[in-house]
């Protein structure tokens, strides 16, 4: 899990170590791509990845705010990077006046990179969830059929799959004990009678 956080983080590292600057806590905007952030909507939140200069003509073209090009505060990226508070205002005001349905639908119609920001039920139904498989069910000893994430990892000639949930407390003392220590029913009889399992 280390590694995978480090890797998510590459951006924090680079600039780090070309630098010497750590990181601080930004919330969800990109430090040096603006705007590249989650947005609120009428319903909830989208993120938006506005990361070259002819998207952000189009974003504004499709948000009908094209006196945002000319503005000295956001000319540029960099300019925007560091105005991003009063950019941030700016948009925050004009998403929140769509769903974001229909903010992802009118951007993907422009190649606007986006995304909505999804809650927890809405990514267990989702049908691309449901296609990746990435829900299953195993059966719990005590708790029955349980629904469950499942493996991110996807091979082809080697497939992953949950066959059983988490065991509970003791569950396998009986198979580890025998199986991979050697020991006989009267070994763990003894153990047992001696209160060391």
């Amino acid at each position: 899990m280390l590694d995978c956080q480090m890797a998510l983080l590459e951006n924090a590292f680079t600039r780090f170590f070309a630098t010497g600057e750590v990181p601080e806590r930004i919330g969800t905007r990109h430090p040096v791509l603006t705007p590249f952030q989650a947005l609120p909507s009428k319903d909830g939140y989208i993120v938006v990845a506005v990361a070259r200069q002819d998207w952000w003509e189009k974003f504004c073209q499709l948000i009908n705010r094209l006196d945002l090009i000319s503005d000295e505060r956001f000319k540029t990226n960099p300019d925007r990077t560091k105005n991003h508070k009063d950019l941030e205002e700016i948009l925050s005001a004009i998403t929140r006046t769509r769903s974001t349905s229909e903010w992802v639908a009118d951007m993907e119609k422009i190649d606007i990179a986006c995304g909505p920001v999804n809650t927890v039920p809405q990514v267990a139904g989702d049908p691309h969830t449901l296609a990746r498989e990435m829900i299953t069910q195993v059966k719990h000893t005590q708790a029955g059929m349980l629904r469950v994430v499942n493996s991110p990892i996807k091979l082809s000639r080697t497939p992953v799959k949950l066959e059983r949930a988490s065991p509970v407390l003791g569950e396998h003392t009986e198979e580890v004990f025998m199986n991979l220590l050697g020991l006989s029913k009267e070994d763990l009889a003894k153990l047992r009678e001696e209160k060391a399992i």
